[in-house]
């Protein structure tokens, strides 16, 4: 169900529990089982955290300020008194007005978060401690994800996903270390995003999870960013799955939150996969040791026993899933067979292989578009749309030199698409009706 129509649900069990509809155990279920009284802080209360936490990062910048104003007339001791006491103070504040006014208390610890920041590294500079400075990007991160988990709070997580971006892409970008330690205090955070049931939380943990895993892969072997990226990718597309075949459909709008970054990696890799040149000499660069990294096994392996194990459950996959595989067979397995079989033949199966990976796009966008429009949800329907209009403007360029041909493609796509419009506009009406 669409967050609208969560929303709607919410507004509408009072009033059939006060027209007698439904009873009051069966409102607390169906509020449970679709968590509906989390709704808010996705909707409305959001943007309120939202801005609170934008005040408190702004309150705690400005502090910070005024410290370094004065920061070299102070000596050594009231420096230190400076810094303890004011985040003793802003932490005990919240500490206070917790039970009363929680968005007041959250704000009071952003500031106290960004006090601590402030902190570690004006220890540092008083000390004269000349270290690896993201090590002090990687204590605050998790001092504030240590808060997070103690507060069970947003913003928090918020603030600490950021930090541990920050902190690895310091690592990755200005010291070129591939800092597989990132994905310790990601897998800590995880199991929190999940209990906070946020998808916007989640959609945001997955992005950072693929660009840590991009950066660490980048920095260490370029060769296996493609197979390595595409497993991680159908590992997050199979969560909703997962949580179909276990049962579990409370848990499937945040699942299916996680997979939204995999499946918008899945759709980036299929639509580059589709340069036949370009792919061609990035393929021939990534012959070279594929086959015998562990990484690349690993990857494989858990991203294909994920679907087996489906399968095995006797449950039927999703479109995405099915899309997850068919970019992995096309684009992951001929790799093994061009590196065994040689340059040759690499370019007879790679002829072949553009034209699936360009059919599997075509189907992608049709699927998208036809779902949509017969399910009545809007955002498949228009990224269907736009996948489509990009795979038609790239191979438009290809394939079509003929003015007749090129007109009679833009006509066909354009009755097509004004048909799938039409077809929308009368679903959704008796939808509403």
């Amino acid at each position: 169900m669409s967050d609208k129509g969560l929303q709607w649900l919410k507004q509408e069990l009072p009033v059939w529990q006060q027209e007698g509809l439904i009873e009051p155990q069966q409102a607390v279920a169906l509020s449970a089982r679709y968590r509906l009284d989390e709704l808010a802080d996705d909707g409305g209360g959001f943007w309120r955290h939202l801005v609170s936490a934008a005040g408190a990062i702004l309150i705690g910048l400005g502090v910070i300020l005024l410290f370094a104003y004065n920061w070299e007339a102070m000596s050594r001791a009231l420096k230190l008194t400076v810094i303890f006491g004011a985040m003793l103070l802003i932490h005990g504040s919240a500490v206070l007005v917790m039970e009363r006014n929680r968005l007041l208390a959250e704000g009071l610890f952003a500031i106290g978060s960004m006090l601590m920041g402030a902190g570690i590294f004006l220890v540092g500079q008083i000390y004269h401690l000349n270290s690896h400075y993201p090590d002090a990007l990687l204590l605050w991160s998790l001092g504030v994800l240590a808060l997070a988990w103690a507060l069970q709070s947003r913003i928090q997580a918020w603030m600490a996903l950021i930090l541990v971006l920050v902190w690895h892409l310091s690592e990755v970008l200005d010291f070129r270390l591939p800092n597989a330690w990132v994905f310790l205090p990601l897998g800590l955070l995880l199991p929190l995003v999940w209990r906070l049931g946020s998808p916007m939380l989640a959609r945001f943990y997955s992005t950072v999870l693929l660009v840590a895993l991009a950066g660490s892969i980048a920095t260490s072997g370029e060769e296996l960013l493609l197979p390595v990226l595409l497993s991680a990718a159908l590992l997050l597309v199979s969560l909703p799955e997962w949580t179909k075949a276990l049962d579990r459909p409370s848990d499937n709008r945040l699942a299916e939150a996680l997979a939204a970054p995999g499946l918008a990696v899945l759709v980036l890799l299929l639509m580059v996969s589709s340069i036949e040149n370009f792919t061609l000499e990035w393929m021939r660069k990534s012959m070279q040791g594929l086959l015998s990294t562990p990484a690349f096994w690993i990857s494989m392996i858990l991203s294909q026993a994920s679907v087996l194990l489906l399968l095995l459950r006797r449950h039927r996959p999703g479109g995405a899933l099915w899309l997850a595989e068919g970019i992995w067979l096309l684009v992951v397995a001929p790799q093994w067979v061009a590196s065994l079989a040689g340059s040759e033949r690499t370019i007879v199966l790679w002829g072949g292989q553009a034209l699936l990976i360009n059919l599997l796009t075509l189907g992608l966008s049709l699927w998208m578009m036809i779902s949509g429009a017969r399910e009545v949800k809007r955002r498949r329907l228009v990224w269907g749309a736009l996948l489509f209009a990009v795979l038609v403007v790239m191979r438009y360029l290809d394939l079509f030199d003929s003015l007749v041909a090129r007109g009679l493609v833009f006509l066909a796509v354009g009755i097509g698409l004004f048909a799938l419009s039409h077809w929308y506009r009368r679903n959704r009406r008796e939808a509403s009706s």
